[in-house]
């Protein structure tokens, strides 16, 4: 599947409308019956996602929809596109996941950077550059680390961690 550089892609610029969050998001979507609803407003500059001034801060616009039909987002999940569309701003082509969830997409839809699935799963979980699997943190900030290398930390015992670096470039 090629990709178009939504960047360099010439987008009319759209008349600015004043008033509250959903009816500046719903001047901004194209809406076609049992299919994606582009987002007709400005994108993020780097990924190509919409955007939409919400408060002081701007957001991704599919974020936005999934809150305006299903609430509030959990801290630290993603909103996913199940029709792999940027600019779909339709609920029904959303999904809520985790970064691991994200990544499994990425890699079933074969959206990686070559090879870079090797590293980020091995059997449907995440892994590090050393190949150990990934934990979740308990807490509520998404972040996967791993353990073994964590108890490897140079700064705890360097002699231990350089033994470790040493054995990865030897097998590769």
């Amino acid at each position: 599947m090629e990709r178009k550089n939504r960047s360099s892609v010439k987008r009319p610029r759209s008349k600015r409308i004043n008033g509250p969050l959903n009816v500046r998001f719903w001047a901004k979507v194209k809406k076609i019956k049992d299919s994606c609803w582009e987002w007709t407003g400005s994108l993020r500059q780097g990924p190509g996602y919409g955007q939409i001034k919400n408060g002081s801060n701007m957001d991704y616009a599919h974020r936005v929809s999934w809150e305006l039909h299903n609430g509030k987002i959990m801290n630290g999940r993603y909103v996913l596109h199940k029709c792999d569309n940027r600019l779909c701003v339709n609920p029904k082509h959303l999904f809520l996941g985790t970064t691991q969830d994200n990544t499994r997409d990425m890699v079933n839809k074969n959206r990686q950077q070559k090879n870079a699935h090797r590293r980020l799963l091995k059997n449907g979980k995440v892994v590090c550059k050393y190949g150990h699997e990934k934990v979740l943190l308990p807490d509520e900030t998404n972040k996967y680390v791993c353990r073994v290398c964590m108890s490897l930390w140079p700064k705890e015992n360097p002699e231990r961690a350089r033994e470790h670096r040493r054995k990865y470039r030897q097998s590769k």
